[in-house]
């Protein structure tokens, strides 16, 4: 599931209108670059994904991602990469199965 800069309206858009089990997502690219505007709990319920990929530059200046968002994540046991840790993130997949490779800027 890819969300782009959606925040909590969206969300709470999505869980009214399509439902919770519509929802559901092996992989969720968080919103908003992890901020503090996006990433509910309720939604992050409903999706359930087992990996999130948060997109956000090294140093920013609006010292993205929140904490707050980064721990909902791990609460629940999601496995979270980060652009600026991790550089590239590719994931690959089947449709039955994944993988996340990860490649750091000067790598190939």
């Amino acid at each position: 599931m890819l969300l782009g800069d959606a925040e909590e309206a969206t969300e709470e858009k999505l869980l009214k209108e399509q439902g919770a089990e519509v929802l559901s997502s092996t992989v969720l690219k968080v919103a908003h670059h992890g901020s503090k505007y996006a990433t509910t709990q309720e939604f992050l319920d409903a999706v359930n994904p087992q990996i999130a990929v948060v997109s956000v530059g090294e140093g920013n200046s609006y010292n993205h991602s929140d904490d707050e968002t980064l721990k909902k994540l791990k609460d629940k046991g999601v496995a979270v990469y980060r652009t600026d840790y991790n550089g590239d993130i590719i994931i690959e997949t089947d449709g039955k199965t994944f993988g996340v490779i990860i490649q750091k800027q000067g790598e190939n």
